[in-house]
């Protein structure tokens, strides 16, 4: 289909039933259905000037609605229920048998309005007013970034198996937000000291005071009293803990369960015990913890990083790994059970180190709670769930990815790398792309509260470069030797 203009190109108005960011998408052609009468086709793109960066391109047309196909929520609609706000939209143009792109881009919420002068002069013609505006203008308003390391964590190649994931940066009162996940908000939860002389002072806890950890960009969770030597007699120690239940969290027969999360510790209590975080699982057979902590002087090996599993059913397995402990530094933690491998590893910041595993792990189960900072004095950040396959699932890689943006914040990036990183963030296919190398040199980046648009022009503006939609849709980045010859 197609519709003649009255200039004799022909135009092809496409539209996508497909989610807005789906690739590839899935084409109607509406084209019989666009209005062209004086002014009812726009299509603007490009910069004012020189000196400052390109508009996002915008198209404004109209479409016949005499059968109602195009009203929003019309349930008889051939189109009904993917026509609505946000589709994907694309305008071709073709001029002796060549095609040319005009716009690629999204629809903002149709409009339904009455003409009394239709083409043919008779009678009166419904039409909906249709404004789109292309990728770049969506990526200035989406949902800000919760962080550098959080837009790593939930673009990484282990994301799919993001079960839940809790910045422990954003407190709504006593509750702390799964920004991923349907599991219920953790919730401080004070416990009893058994221990008395293993407290070093008062209790401490108070969301957003620790941290910063690393070259990560919000302040983060800390937990206190700080806590002297307590030996055997640790449990429990602290004052607060952060809770949650995962209800009814299944886990797959032959699944690759982990959990990671930042640290940063408290000099003062080094030789403390820590149980930084532990996950509840189990079925019929079996049932424990995940527990990832730090092991004090009276233990073997002392002062070193421990991640086990302790079954407290019925000694059906048993896991442990020990990892260095390099003092008060910030560290990224996390323990990886591989359900069919039968292998449990401990990774601390870039290092993986193999468990002894003593029988055979259960197949499949629940994930039945989560408790944070049981026995631990520091700030912690960025805790992450995952319950994927072996072929997706956090691993050694992916921890040493989120380490590199912890620690280093995409420093020293080119212009080029910082807009594909950006984009890797907001979930653009690298086939939607075309982006020079960029001649200009990056420093670290705060992504907190920050939009993808907002993050794009940091570039742009460093590289004193264009950026801008082609008419079919990719992302195009010119650098200054494009422009400038410099």
């Amino acid at each position: 289909m197609s519709v003649t203009t009255f200039w004799g190109s022909i135009l092809t108005v496409r539209v996508s039933s497909a989610a807005p960011d789906a690739d590839p998408p899935v084409w109607v052609d509406i084209s019989d259905f666009v209005t062209l009468r004086s002014g009812d086709l726009e299509i603007a793109s490009g910069r004012q000037t020189v000196l400052v960066g390109d508009d996002p391109a915008q198209a404004m047309f109209a479409l016949n609605n005499d059968d109602h196909r195009f009203t929003p929520g019309n349930p008889l609609s051939p189109y009904f229920p993917w026509w609505k706000e946000a589709r994907r939209i694309s305008i071709q143009e073709r001029v002796g048998g060549v095609t040319f792109d005009l716009f690629d881009g999204n629809i903002q919420v149709p409009g339904v309005e009455a003409v009394t002068d239709p083409v043919d002069g008779q009678g009166t013609e419904l039409t909906v007013g249709i404004s789109a505006m292309d990728r770049l203008a969506r990526l200035q308003t989406a949902r800000p970034f919760p962080s550098t390391v959080g837009a790593q964590i939930l673009s990484s190649a282990a994301a799919p198996a993001l079960r839940a994931y809790f910045p422990l940066s954003e407190a709504v009162g006593p509750f702390y937000r799964p920004v991923v996940g349907t599991v219920d908000p953790l919730e401080e939860a004070p416990i009893v000291v058994a221990d008395p002389t293993a407290v070093a002072s008062a209790d401490g806890f108070a969301a957003a005071s620790g941290g910063p950890i690393a070259a990560n960009d919000v302040r983060v969770v800390s937990f206190a009293p700080q806590m002297k030597l307590s030996g055997a007699t640790y449990s429990p120690i602290a004052y607060t803990q952060l809770v949650t239940n995962f209800g009814a969290g299944t886990v797959a027969a032959n699944s690759v369960i982990s959990m990671a999360v930042w640290v940063s510790p408290d000099p003062a209590s080094l030789d403390a015990q820590w149980r930084v975080a532990e996950l509840g699982f189990s079925n019929g057979l079996s049932g424990g913890f995940l527990r990832l902590r730090r092991t004090d002087s009276t233990e073997s090996p002392g002062g070193v990083w421990k991640a086990f599993f302790a079954d407290d059913f019925s000694a059906v397995w048993s896991a442990s790994a020990y990892g260095v402990h390099a003092g008060a530094k910030p560290t990224l933690l996390a323990i990886r059970a591989d359900l069919l491998a039968n292998t449990m590893s401990l990774f601390v910041d870039g290092t993986e180190y193999p468990a002894t595993v003593t029988g055979t792990m259960v197949t499949s189960g629940l994930l039945s709670a989560l408790n944070v900072g049981y026995a631990f004095t520091g700030a912690m950040g960025d805790l992450q769930i995952y319950v994927g396959t072996q072929a997706v699932n956090y691993d050694l890689a992916a921890h040493r990815a989120q380490l590199a943006v912890g620690f280093y914040a995409l420093d020293q990036q080119y212009t080029g790398q910082r807009i594909h990183t950006i984009l890797d963030y907001a979930g653009v296919p690298a086939s939607l792309r075309d982006i020079d190398p960029g001649v200009a040199v990056m420093s670290p980046v705060s992504l907190a509260g920050k939009t993808p648009g907002t993050a794009l022009e940091e570039a742009r503006r460093t590289e004193q470069g264009r950026l801008f939609m082609s008419g079919n849709g990719r992302v195009q980045f010119r650098d200054r030797t494009r422009l400038y010859n410099v």
